[in-house]
């Protein structure tokens, strides 16, 4: 749980929210929930996004050597 009250947006991937949403939709268990639908979308979306920030680090952020260009 988060320190913050719900006005400041503060969720968490076992919090209130995922509550919620299984009563809203149907289930009886929250655990039904989480590993039917939320799971699914989330663990593929962390694989994407560590391929890409891999990727992003080794392309673009990592400093390339310059050459010395004295005379």
């Amino acid at each position: 749980m988060c320190d913050c009250d719900d006005r400041h947006g503060c969720t968490s991937p076992l919090g209130e929210d995922n509550v919620v949403a299984a009563r809203v939709l149907g289930f009886d268990n929250v655990v039904d929930y989480v590993f039917f639908h939320h799971a699914p979308i989330t663990i593929p979306a962390i694989i994407v996004r560590a391929s890409l920030i891999t990727f992003a680090k080794s392309t673009w952020i990592t400093p390339r050597k310059v050459e010395n260009t004295r005379c």
